[in-house]
């Protein structure tokens, strides 16, 4: 994909990507391009879309225009979470990450760290590690106690090295929306993980297709209402923008 940048959104580059305003000085060039990353040598496993726009800061990404226009990032809602309650049948009722013991993001943390852990052993150390440098309130065992209640058909997942497998879960669907977005528009799309920028004309098309790849995942799911939660999820386009139209 070439790219460009400028700090000047008058100024018009051949390439596709830009930067509009700001003080810091990016040059798209010099970033990773979008590629996979897979794990331990097994192509069932990671397959995560990596690039280095991925690494900048949020704030810094709502400034990246497509052909000179402004965009929107989209994000799958608590992905993996709702990958695994895909596949036990389970319904999210609000957000998956709240937590009263908490903060959202230290709960987001830390559930990716019992998803990634290979063992029971290895997740209790990582947690109560992370516990103590945050000097969270609460213990590993009163935090794994809340996991269990709220979500009971999770706990035989922690501790199993789930994350790599929900990795090419997602990468799959990720590259089936990302190919269908592009056939359709025509318009450039950038990977971020679980979810990506597309210009803020297309961001409907973005959110069906995104939709349609995890219904196409999952196709044995027998609970509708669960892609009707995901739709509401991610059709309330997490990173609104600009208002204004260029």
């Amino acid at each position: 994909i070439p790219t460009s940048v400028t700090e000047d959104p008058n100024v018009t580059f051949l390439p596709k990507l830009t930067y509009k305003g700001g003080t810091e000085g990016y040059n798209l060039e010099q970033l990773t391009p979008i590629h996979q990353v897979f794990n331990k040598k097994d192509l069932s496993k990671g397959g995560r879309y990596y690039c280095g726009i991925s690494n900048l800061k949020k704030e810094t990404r709502k400034r990246i225009l497509i052909n000179g226009r402004l965009t929107s990032e989209i994000d799958i809602r608590s992905c993996h979470l709702m990958f695994l309650a895909n596949q036990e049948n389970q319904v999210f009722v609000g957000d998956s990450y709240e937590n009263p013991l908490t903060s959202r993001e230290v709960n987001k943390l830390f559930i990716n760290i019992a998803l990634n852990c290979k063992s029971q052993y290895q997740m209790k150390n990582a947690l109560a590690k992370r516990i103590e440098d945050l000097n969270c309130p609460f213990t590993v065992e009163e935090y794994l106690s809340f996991l269990d209640s709220k979500f009971p058909w999770l706990t035989k997942y922690l501790g199993k090295g789930t994350g790599l497998s929900l990795q090419r879960t997602e990468a799959q669907i990720m590259c089936a929306a990302m190919t269908s977005y592009m056939k359709q528009t025509k318009s450039l799309v950038i990977s971020i993980h679980d979810g990506c920028i597309v210009a803020k004309k297309y961001e409907t098309t973005m959110v069906d297709c995104l939709l349609k790849a995890i219904k196409d995942a999952f196709p044995l799911t027998k609970n509708e209402v669960l892609f009707d939660n995901v739709a509401v999820l991610c059709g309330g386009i997490l990173y609104k923008y600009e208002e204004e139209t260029i």
